[in-house]
Formats: C-alpha cells, structure tokens, sequence
C-alpha cells in the first residue's frame, strides 16, 4: 500500500508513486477492505504556515474513502482532526516523538489518539510502562537525531522529512 493522499498543488511525501488521489485511495481501501485488511493513512508531515487546509482536505478524503485511521503528528492537525472529524480513528505519528506515559496521555486525553506509534529508542522495559494501544519501530535506520524530529538531517541538508516528506539519507548528516 502507498501512503498520503494528495492534492493536486501538493504532496505530503516528495517521492513519486507515495501519493494517492482521493478516488484512487477510495479503490485502495475498497481493495484493503475486500480482504479484510485495514488502511491507516499517514498524515503526518507538519504543516507550513497558512497551508493547514491542504493537510485538512487530506483528511477528509481519508475518511471519505473509508480509511481505518489516520496517522497524525501536528497538535493543530490533531485537533482538527479530532474536532471535524470525531469519527475518524486517530494514531499517534512517531514524528510527534512522544517516549513517556504522560505524553502519551495527553494526546488521548486532548486528541482521542487510540494508538501511539514508538521511537526505536524506548527500551523493551520503557515500552511495557506505557499503558495504551502502542506499535513500536524495531528496525530501520536511525537517524543522528532525537527521533521524530529530523532537525539536524534538515540544517544539513535543507531537506526537512517533518516539513516536506524528504528524509535524508545518513551519509549526508554524519
């Protein structure tokens, strides 16, 4: 499955072949859903300023296609997902860096996050203390950042993975 709907003027990821339109995702999910599979829809790059309804309208195809969840980082995203579109099933992005049991809470608590996606660099120990819905990344590259929030891959490379779906790749940070 590929990840973010699209809009005409902008994608979420900046690769080709990641973005659907929304009468694609719709066939996506009625595809998934045919097979008794879910379809969580990541949106979770973080706005630019004054671009919020780009991100909002991807929302509302996501639900309007049918999808399972969203995958959300923003707390202003969360909020306006949580506020249009109480229905809409809400996870937590790694992007949101949330490690700790008192993160976590909030955004469920603020937000109605169900499940909450893990940082690799929570030990096995730290993730049985976080009592809520979790999926945790257990292999993969890990960037020389506090994860989630690629600053340094950024300043390095003026490519921002949290701004403009581009991550760069290690040999370019270290």
């Amino acid at each position: 499955m590929r990840s973010v709907a699209a809009l005409p003027t902008k994608r979420m990821r900046a690769f080709p072949g990641l973005n659907f339109s929304p009468e694609d995702m719709a066939g996506a999910v009625a595809y998934a859903h045919a097979r008794d599979a879910k379809v969580l829809v990541a949106i979770n790059t973080f706005p630019r300023a004054d671009a919020e309804a780009i991100w909002h309208r991807a929302v509302a195809h996501a639900e309007q296609a049918g999808a399972d969840a969203v995958i959300r980082a923003d707390l202003g995203l969360l909020d306006h997902t949580a506020s249009h579109h109480p229905g809409l099933r809400r996870h937590l992005s790694v992007q949101a860096a949330a490690t700790n049991s008192d993160a976590i809470n909030f955004y469920a608590q603020a937000f109605g996050v169900q499940r909450v996606a893990l940082p690799r660099v929570l030990t096995v120990d730290k993730i049985r203390a976080i009592n809520a819905e979790t999926e945790v990344f257990v292999f993969g590259a890990l960037c020389v950042i506090a994860e989630g929030r690629c600053s340094l891959s950024s300043y390095a490379t003026g490519k921002s993975p949290n701004m403009n779906g581009v991550c760069s790749p290690a040999s370019h940070v270290v």
